[in-house]
């Protein structure tokens, strides 16, 4: 019998990185629970960050035995709409991947870095070790 990474057996008898993905709302539980938007347009479902500086956009599939649309993260520069960086993932790929990457991005923890970022990011908070 195989197991879960925790050595549970899982409901289809398949460890969990070998399962096909699931629908898009159980990989964005967490952007609902950190108070994203989310954002019900044509065919596609989007999620943005309480200060509207990052979205995470799904396309579930329309037709049954169809793969959906690519997903889509990205940030965005607060002075105007210049991308700072963005990622985007196969229909296919696991959803404890994509609930790991919304649960990344939604988290409000400062984020390390070497050197201060400019006006560009919006309000920056400093955190000393």
């Amino acid at each position: 019998m195989l197991t879960t990474s925790r050595g549970a057996a899982s409901a289809d008898n398949r460890p969990h990185y070998l399962r096909p993905a699931g629908r898009p709302e159980e990989a964005t539980t967490r952007l609902s629970a950190a108070g994203w938007i989310r954002d019900l347009a044509q065919h596609e479902c989007a999620w943005h960050s309480p200060d509207e500086q990052a979205v995470v956009v799904s396309r579930p599939a329309i037709e049954p035995d169809h793969d959906g649309g690519n997903w889509l993260l990205a940030a965005r520069r607060a002075t105007n709409n210049t991308a700072l960086w963005y990622a985007t993932a196969h229909p296919r790929t696991p959803t404890h991947l994509m609930h790991a990457l919304c649960e990344e991005i939604s988290d409000p923890s400062p984020v390390p870095r070497k050197h201060s970022p400019g006006s560009e990011t919006g309000p920056v908070t400093t955190v000393s070790p």
